[in-house]
């Protein structure tokens, strides 16, 4: 089992298990595409001896405005596009 720490906006995530990470911004398939895609940095499953598998989505901001501040909300939008574009749920 081979373990991967991601570098993003300057912080190191990890290591994790290779097999339990999908780097999407490094991938051949989001390099592909990536022109006008907006999507989170990595996926990662965590296992947990108790429940489910969660799946973690990271998007990665070196700093972030107060709330209250007039550049919050339009900071928070910004990331719920990437993390809503990157998921499509079918029911």
């Amino acid at each position: 089992m081979t373990d991967v720490s991601i570098v993003e906006s300057g912080m190191v995530f990890g290591p994790f298990p290779a097999e339990d990470c999908w780097d999407i911004e490094n991938s051949a398939c989001y390099r592909a595409i990536n022109q006008g895609v907006q999507i989170a940095e990595f996926l990662r499953i965590e296992h947990r001896r108790k429940g489910p598998p969660r799946l973690w989505i990271v998007e990665a901001k070196t700093g972030c405005p107060r709330p209250g501040q007039p550049e919050f909300d339009e900071f928070i939008g910004k990331i719920c596009v990437k993390l809503t574009k990157g998921i499509r749920i079918d029911y």
